[in-house]
């Protein structure tokens, strides 16, 4: 049982549900925030491998603010994600920023896994 604390409905995980079902492909997600949507999309597709991609570092862009400067860590943020995520056996999350992720370790996920 996973320690979501609330499910997310909407028009953009709608849309991701649907894709993930149309295909045998895996899930990526940049920015999890809270890790709320991205626990969620985890659990219904549990055997599809899902990757969460996030420094957890205010980059300005933080939808929800933060009461954090940009550049400053986002330990909050972080915390809920490591407990809305704990025991989903499909995670990975690969605390980078995206930039990195893309240049040092997408090709080792996506093709030499």
């Amino acid at each position: 049982m996973s320690k979501i604390e609330y499910t997310l409905s909407g028009h953009a995980y709608d849309l991701v549900a649907q894709a993930l079902n149309d295909n045998d492909k895996n899930y990526l997600e940049i920015g999890v925030f809270n890790g709320k949507g991205f626990a969620e999309t985890a659990t219904r597709f549990p055997k599809k491998k899902c990757y969460a991609v996030d420094p957890f570092i205010e980059d300005g862009w933080t939808i929800g603010g933060t009461g954090r400067q940009r550049g400053e860590a986002i330990v909050t943020q972080e915390q809920r994600t490591l407990r809305n995520i704990e025991g989903i056996e499909n995670i990975s999350l690969c605390k980078m920023t995206s930039k990195t992720f893309f240049d040092d370790f997408f090709y080792i996920f996506f093709f030499e896994c």
